[in-house]
């Protein structure tokens, strides 16, 4: 019977320290060892005790908080477009050259197209022309021969140039040459010589034509 009250008393004992491990969150089994010297087994059936195992209940009340996910790294800006450059601008389209008239006057050899020359440009030269009884000398500007590599800066007159060809007219008389005379397209004449004397006879020279 004693020993009846004994174990009961132990019992008991067990029974508040383990309300105790409870309170203070302590590890029951080390509580119930150091105050029993009992097996633990044994113990726990008679009291109607069941000891936890030595690892620490969660509380429900306050669980372990879930550790936050590793945060979303922020993507790469996407970067900004090269901003399209300005189109170049349009230049002013170039001014219309100035031009200017070239006219050609023959002196009595024909016409001769005018030519249009822009300004700081050559003009060339024509085609030489042709007059009876001249012989072309070239384009003149006043009384200078024209330099067709000069730089047209106004309008311009060119004129030709020309000098009248010289004809001759040889008289003779019995093969010696009585004299000798001459014309041009401009004086187209002549003043004959003398016919020479000559003993018994009458002379006179034969009928001719100046021509060019």
């Amino acid at each position: 019977m004693k020993k009846f009250l004994a174990l009961l008393a132990v019992c008991f004992m067990i029974a508040a320290m383990l309300t105790s491990c409870d309170l203070f969150g302590q590890n029951q089994n080390t509580e119930c060892t150091e105050h029993a010297d009992v097996d633990e087994n044994l113990i726990c059936d008679n009291c109607g005790a069941e000891l936890e195992s030595e690892t620490p209940s969660e509380d429900p009340d306050n669980p372990d908080p879930t550790p936050d996910p590793d945060p979303t790294p922020d993507p790469d800006p996407t970067p900004d477009p090269d901003p399209t450059p300005d189109p170049d601008p349009t230049p002013d389209p170039d001014p219309t050259p100035a031009t200017y008239t070239v006219s050609f006057n023959t002196n009595g050899a024909g016409e001769i197209a005018d030519a249009t020359v822009e300004e700081g440009a050559t003009v060339a030269a024509p085609t030489a022309p042709a007059k009876d009884g001249y012989n072309f000398l070239g384009w003149y500007n006043g009384d200078a021969e024209y330099d067709f590599a000069s730089a047209i800066i106004a309008d311009l007159t060119l004129s030709a140039k020309w000098e009248a060809i010289e004809y001759s007219v040889t008289f003779k008389a019995e093969g010696a040459v009585v004299a000798t005379k001459t014309y041009t397209v401009e004086n187209k004449s002549i003043e004959a010589p003398e016919v020479p004397a000559k003993a018994g006879y009458t002379g006179a020279w034969e009928a001719y034509e100046l021509t060019i």
